[in-house]
């Protein structure tokens, strides 16, 4: 059920992102974890994951933001070159799931 997994399994993905171990290793580990799964997330929860309120973004676009732009509350906030590989390879992906029109919204 679509439910179940964006209430109770989503937010702890979303926490693979921003995790803060105390170990960079660990940390750095688990957002590769993240990013090489992302595509796959966005394509069980679609559009509807991505969005969020009006105030606020919804969790796939919060992890994404996270994956790329870095943990600030992580000691070393550069994000490992395994992250910005999965991204960067799997962002075709993730354009043509979310379709064109939110693709070029600008944020």
């Amino acid at each position: 059920d679509i439910a179940a997994v964006r209430k109770s399994l989503l937010p702890h993905f979303v926490n693979l992102a921003r995790i803060n171990s105390g170990d960079d290793n660990i940390n750095a580990e688990m957002c590769v974890y993240c990013a090489y799964s992302f595509p796959a997330v966005v394509l069980l929860l679609g559009r509807d994951g991505w969005n969020g309120d009006e105030n606020t973004p919804g969790p796939l676009k919060e992890c994404f933001f996270l994956l790329v732009n870095g943990n600030e509350d992580s000691a070393s906030a550069l994000v490992p070159l395994p992250v910005k590989r999965c991204l960067a390879s799997s962002l075709h992906t993730v354009s043509h799931i979310l379709g064109a029109d939110m693709v070029s919204e600008p944020d």
